[in-house]
């Protein structure tokens, strides 16, 4: 029987010592308290972005999970997912700041290259450039 129970055990991860322990704190008690602690020390120009970031995108993604359970592949899943209000997805530089954002509060990085950020989908905006004809026409249409 005693037997049975460390099987068991071992099956739900309780005695496995790589397994971190959960904390009790999850991420929005730990983000709200952290913002108001912190939110002083950024420059004004930054403060309504960072809170914005937090109640819009960090903390709907990660409240309920206790901040030991957020983890460089829990994050890659959810960058994937990430959409901005008007359903687009973001830029790859936007979701760099929201990770960012995310590993200052929880107060640990993640390792490099272990985060991957989508390539940017948006199209970048077409330089014009005029053809000869285009050049003749404007030329001849000058008067000296």
């Amino acid at each position: 029987m005693k037997n049975r129970k460390g099987q068991l055990g071992a099956e739900a991860g309780v005695q496995d010592p790589k397994k971190p322990i959960p904390g009790e704190v999850n991420f929005e008690s730990h983000a709200i308290t952290w913002l108001e602690q912190n939110l002083p020390r950024y420059k004004k120009s930054f403060r309504k972005s960072l809170v914005m970031f937090v109640h819009r995108y960090l903390i709907p993604a990660f409240g309920a999970m206790p901040i030991e359970e957020i983890t460089g592949p829990v994050v890659n899943k959810w960058v994937g997912s990430v959409r901005l209000q008007n359903g687009a997805a973001p830029s790859r530089q936007t979701l760099k700041h929201l990770v960012k954002t995310l590993q200052i509060i929880i107060g640990k990085p993640f390792a490099a290259r272990e985060i991957r950020y989508p390539a940017d989908a948006r199209p970048k905006r077409r330089i014009y450039c005029p053809t000869d004809e285009d050049v003749r026409d404007i030329v001849s249409c000058v008067k000296l």
